[in-house]
């Protein structure tokens, strides 16, 4: 076997690892970009300047979301936050950057092709980057994926914090 041809192999092998043992049990709740967009109408910033990039809003119920227990339920299966925290190096906004790219290679690899309503929030005023995800009842949270917690946009943890603009990207 040739070294390319053992690569391969071996990232057919790594691939297939990396499907979700549970997607089967997976609900999904279809949604449009605007049902996305008053979603994140809610933050107490948003009147003031917050971004968004909806980049998947072309169609009718392009967006995919979850219960929270499903969504909690996969984020802990990523394992993103067993990575080692690097300050300037690889911190927030890695985490929250990494945390999207992993969630949605697991997603195409176990063919789901899709929980697009996991966002990323790059706060440049505060030094910050987390995630925000939505789910299928329209509820907003808010995850620091370095360490997985997470929150209801309603408790308002970082309204006070970070007094700034924001950039919401749900790819």
């Amino acid at each position: 076997m040739s070294t390319s041809e053992s690569l391969l192999s071996d990232l057919r092998e790594i691939r297939d690892t990396l499907i979700c043992p549970f997607a089967d049990e997976l609900v999904w709740g279809q949604k449009s970009s605007e049902w996305i967009g008053d979603c994140l109408s809610v933050i107490p910033r948003w009147e003031k300047g917050v971004y968004r990039f909806p980049l998947d809003g072309g169609k009718p119920n392009s967006y995919r979301t979850l219960s929270l227990e499903q969504s909690v339920k996969f984020l802990e299966w990523v394992w993103i936050n067993n990575l080692k925290y690097h300050t300037d190096r690889w911190d927030c906004e890695n985490f929250a950057i990494g945390a999207t790219a992993i969630a949605l290679l697991f997603h195409h690899f176990s063919n789901l092709f899709g929980w697009n309503a996991l966002g990323i929030v790059i706060d440049w005023s505060g030094s910050h980057g987390y995630n925000e995800f939505i789910t299928t009842d329209g509820s907003l949270y808010f995850l620091e994926p370095q360490n997985m917690k997470y929150w209801p946009e309603s408790e308002h943890l970082y309204s006070e914090q970070y007094k700034c603009d924001v950039a919401s990207i749900f790819a």
